[in-house]
């Protein structure tokens, strides 16, 4: 019975590796034509743009996009590449609008043969100045957040921009207060 037993189980082990190995064989196979047919067809890897520091939270009407490119590719914003300035082969800028609220950007490249790179998706809140927290509404919750940051630079509630919560700033949130 023992060995009736171990002779199953050996021939369970045997089944299920070459199973698993079929499987294996398979996969890797259909990669590698899959990947052949990608180089054949002319599809080429596309370097992604990169972005240099941005605001993520903002008081401003709009903000300058900027980065790099690698050569012979042109960046492409939201699907478009109108109103990129390139400075160089390999710098690139753009002035974009923004709207009250979330503002979400696709930046990517294309190379001459329409091949494009992955997608760097980003996004950049536009409040209303004195609405910290972005809850269209002035109240004691950016009154907190303000003091907490009382005499640092934070830009965030630096509505005067002097590089200092102060005074001025605070004064900027009292006349403002209540429903945006």
């Amino acid at each position: 019975m023992k060995k009736v037993m171990e002779n199953q189980n050996s021939f369970s082990i045997f089944f299920l590796l070459a199973i698993s190995l079929f499987f294996s064989g398979f996969i890797l196979a259909n990669l590698a034509r899959a990947s052949s047919e990608n180089l054949n067809s002319g599809s080429q890897f596309v370097p992604m743009p990169s972005i240099s520091f941005f605001e993520s939270q903002t008081y401003s009407a709009g903000t300058l996009l900027s980065g790099t490119n690698a050569e012979n590719t042109e960046v492409y914003i939201n699907g478009s590449s109108e109103n990129v300035i390139y400075q160089s082969k390999t710098d690139w800028q753009i002035n974009v609008p923004l709207n009250i609220g979330d503002n979400p950007f696709e930046i990517m490249a294309k190379d001459p043969n329409n091949n494009s790179s992955e997608a760097i998706n980003l996004i950049i809140t536009r409040t209303q100045k004195g609405d910290i927290n972005g809850d269209n509404m002035i109240d004691d919750l950016d009154l907190a957040k303000l003091v907490a940051n009382w005499e640092t630079n934070w830009p965030v509630g630096d509505f005067n921009a002097d590089k200092v919560i102060d005074d001025l700033d605070l004064a900027y949130l009292a006349c403002h207060w209540g429903p945006q």
